[in-house]
C-alpha cells in the first residue's frame, strides 16, 4: 500500500467500522459521492489480504451489494486479494489458534466464489546461498518456501535451527543495535539509511525497549512528550487515576511517554490526510517539534520529502479487553527504528535484525521477518544462549491446515 501511487487503506476509503459484526455496514449513503464512483468500478485491489478479518470483507460484501443493487459477490465488482497464506492472519486478542483460522477470509462464505492463482517467482529474496543442515546448499527464496511451509527439520515439537550465517554472535541488545545500525552515533543518517533498516520483535515490550537504546544514540538532544489520559467515565476515574491510565500500553495507541529526538524515524498511527501521503504506517523523520505539533518530513511513497505537521489527537480505546473506556491525547507517532514482526509486513528492507529473545506466538511470524530482506547476508538473529538445553534454535509456528 505505502508503495502505490494514491494508495489508501481500506478502513478509511470504504469507510469500514473500526468495529463490527456479521450484521454491519460500511459507512457509505448511496446518495454519496463515494457510492457513485462505487457503482462505476469495475475492479478493486486489496493488498495483504490475508492479514484482515472476514468479517471485513463481509462488511464491504454486503454494503457493495446494497449501492449497486446487485445480489452478486461484492456487487458484481471484480476483487482481486492479494496475500500469501505463509504469512501472519488476523490477529485475534486472546484467540487461540482455531479462532485465528476461523478469523481467515478462507472461512467467509465468499470463498466459494473465489479462484486461487499462484504466483511462483520471489522477486525480492536474492539468489544468495543459505547454508542449512538438512537442506544443504540452497538458495534464500527456496529456505524462505521452506519455512513458510514448515518443511525444514524440527526440533522440540516445532522449534527448528537458525542458519549459522544469520545468527548474530554476541546474544546482545546493544550488539544487534550496533549491527543494523552501525555509524548512527556520528549524526550522518541520511532518509534512505533510515528507511531501508529496522529491528524486528515480536511483542511491543521488546520494540519500545529497543527504540529507547537505539534513540541514546542519536546525538541531538531527547525530548519526552507526555499524553493526557482520562477516563470517560466519572465513576471509573475515581477507581482508575491518571498515573494508572499512563501504564497501559494499548494496541493502536500512542505510549503515554513519547522519546523524540531531531532525525529519528517515526511511523505514523493514523490515517491523517492520504492523499497527501500521510497514512496509518507512513515512514516520517522529525524535524523539529513543539509541545503541541511536530514537524516532519515524509520519506516514502508519493509524498516523499514533503513536510507535514502532526497535532495532538485524541484516542478511544477499543475492544482491548479492558473493562473501561479512557481516552488519550497524543501524537500519533511511535519510534520506527524497531518494529513488531506484524506490523513490518509488506516491506521490504535491506537490513534486518530479528530479537527473538521472545519465541514468535503466531502462524506466519517468522517467515514474514526473514522475507523482509533481500539477502541472507544482511539478516541479523539475536536468539537466546539455550533453548531446551540446545542453542542456534528458534521457533517457527505453522497452522498447515491454513496452507495452500
Amino acid at each position: 500500500m505505502l508503495l502505490l501511487s494514491g494508495r489508501r487503506t481500506a478502513h478509511s476509503y470504504l469507510k469500514i467500522p473500526i468495529a463490527f459484526d456479521c450484521t454491519s455496514f460500511c459507512y457509505i449513503r448511496k446518495q454519496d459521492d463515494l457510492a457513485v464512483l462505487i457503482r462505476q468500478t469495475k475492479l478493486i485491489l486489496w493488498d495483504e489480504a490475508l492479514m484482515t478479518n472476514k468479517l471485513a470483507f463481509e462488511v464491504v460484501d454486503r454494503t457493495l451489494r446494497d449501492l449497486t443493487d446487485r445480489n452478486e459477490p461484492f456487487g458484481g465488482i471484480i476483487f482481486i486479494m492479494l496475500g500469501d497464506f505463509r504469512q501472519v492472519f488476523p490477529v485475534i486478542p486472546r484467540g487461540s489458534h482455531a479462532d485465528i483460522v476461523y478469523a481467515s477470509i478462507q472461512n467467509s462464505y465468499l470463498w466459494e466464489s473465489v479462484e486461487v492463482f499462484h504466483l511462483s517467482e520471489n522477486m525480492r529474496a536474492s539468489d544468495a546461498v543459505v547454508v542449512h543442515p538438512n537442506l544443504g546448499n540452497c538458495t534464500f527464496a527456496d529456505w524462505l518456501l521452506c519455512l513458510g511451509n514448515n518443511e525444514l527439520e524440527t526440533i522440540d515439537e516445532d522449534y527448528i535451527k537458525c542458519p549459522y550465517m544469520m545468527v548474530l554472535p554476541h546474544a546482545d541488545t546493544q550488539a544487534m543495535v550496533v549491527a543494523i545500525y552501525p555509524r548512527l552515533h556520528e549524526g550522518q543518517a541520511t532518509n534512505e539509511y533510515l528507511h531501508e533498516r529496522a529491528i524486528l520483535a515480536p511483542h511491543n515490550k521488546e520494540v519500545l525497549l529497543i527504540n529507547a537504546i537505539v534513540l541514546s544514540y542519536l546525538p541531538s538532544a531527547q525530548v519526552n512528550f507526555l499524553s493526557a489520559d482520562s477516563a470517560k467515565d466519572m465513576e471509573v476515574a475515581n477507581t482508575y487515576p491518571s498515573e494508572f491510565l499512563n501504564t497501559l500500553e494499548v494496541s493502536g495507541m500512542p505510549s503515554h511517554k513519547l522519546l523524540l529526538k531531531i532525525g529519528a524515524p517515526v511511523i505514523l498511527l493514523r490515517n491523517l490526510d492520504p492523499l497527501a501521503g500521510l497514512c496509518n504506517g507512513t515512514c516520517l523523520i522529525v524535524r523539529r517539534f513543539t509541545m503541541r505539533v511536530v514537524e516532519v518530513e515524509i520519506i516514502i511513497g508519493k509524498g516523499a520529502s514533503n513536510v507535514a505537521f502532526i497535532p495532538r489527537i485524541k484516542f478511544i480505546s477499543g475492544n482491548n479487553g479492558l473493562p473501561f473506556t479512557f481516552a488519550r491525547k497524543q501524537f500519533p507517532l511511535r519510534l520506527a527504528y524497531a518494529m513488531t514482526i506484524n506490523k513490518s509486513q509488506g516491506q521490504t528492507l535491506s537490513h534486518v535484525g530479528l530479537h527473538l529473545g521472545d519465541d514468535v506466538f503466531s502462524h506466519g511470524q517468522l517467515y514474514v521477518a526473514f522475507s523482509r530482506a533481500k539477502a541472507p547476508a544482511n539478516i541479523k538473529v539475536l536468539l537466546p544462549d539455550t533453548v531446551h538445553g540446545r542453542s542456534g534454535l528458534m521457533r517457527n509456528v505453522v497452522y498447515e491446515e491454513a496452507l495452500l
